[in-house]
């Protein structure tokens, strides 16, 4: 007999382990953020823009881009639970990342351990642009 699978019920989006995650997330997210900029200055390149939309049809976005010269950096975040771990969510940013190159970006992606490292990604900046 084959074996039946429940669905795991919606989560509460204002129950307190939510509002929990969403500013854990943020604060995360605002780490990244100041090391990816700390990052920048140490290559001794211009601020990137911040969640810059690149596709002319998608809502595509990069965490942070120079358009001018098509560079982008995406930091994917970490956990087992985040979106880009899933298969759903690891296809999405496989369809993301080839329109990118497609349209002649080049794209450094991090994780939410790698962009611990602002050393390497300096190195990488300035590789990237010479």
């Amino acid at each position: 007999m084959p074996r039946k699978y429940t669905r795991r019920p919606k989560r509460d989006p204002n129950s307190p382990a939510a509002i929990l995650r969403r500013e854990k997330s943020k604060a995360n997210r605002e780490k990244h953020n100041a090391r990816i900029l700390e990052a920048c200055s140490r290559a001794g390149i211009p601020i990137p823009d911040k969640e810059h939309r690149f596709h002319p049809e998608r809502k595509w976005r990069f965490d942070f881009a120079w358009p001018q010269i098509r560079l982008a950096i995406e930091v994917n975040g970490g956990g087992s639970r985040g979106r880009h771990s899933s298969l759903t969510g690891a296809t999405a940013d496989a369809e993301k990342m080839n329109a990118a190159q497609l349209m002649g970006w080049r794209v450094l992606i991090y994780t939410a351990k790698s962009v611990l490292d602002v050393k390497q990604i300096a190195k990488d900046l300035r590789e990237a642009i010479t």
